[in-house]
């Protein structure tokens, strides 16, 4: 089996980037409408954005892989285990890209809670 030439897909990995990114700054957002304002809040904010964001990217990443040749599913299949522990670390690393931009927004969210007088 060939190894996966990660440099002759890089264009379909700006589009998944971009729209990773883009989740990691509207997800937070929209959770921050529907929680409570206060750092038991923030805290689960940053949990379940972190959360799918996760998911999102192992998704992303098991896509890849299944797009490269018909006998990786076969393979993804014979050693599901080891493959989802792969796609789960891969899933980690990819906070490299929305970690950053996911922590920005939600300490700016203090910034916008009503003080309770």
């Amino acid at each position: 089996m060939t190894p996966i030439n990660v440099l002759s897909h890089w264009s379909s990995m700006i589009l998944p980037a971009v729209f990773i990114a883009a989740l990691a700054v509207f997800l937070p957002l929209w959770l921050a409408k529907k929680l409570s304002e206060n750092m038991a809040g923030l805290g689960a904010n940053m949990l379940a954005s972190a959360g799918v964001l996760l998911f999102v990217s192992v998704l992303y990443f098991t896509w890849f892989y299944l797009d490269q040749d018909v006998r990786m599913m076969g393979m993804m299949f014979e050693h599901f285990g080891e493959m989802l522990r792969h796609l789960t670390r891969l899933g980690m690393l990819s906070a490299i890209l929305w970690g950053p931009i996911l922590l920005a927004v939600l300490a700016m969210q203090s910034r916008k809670w009503r003080l309770d007088v």
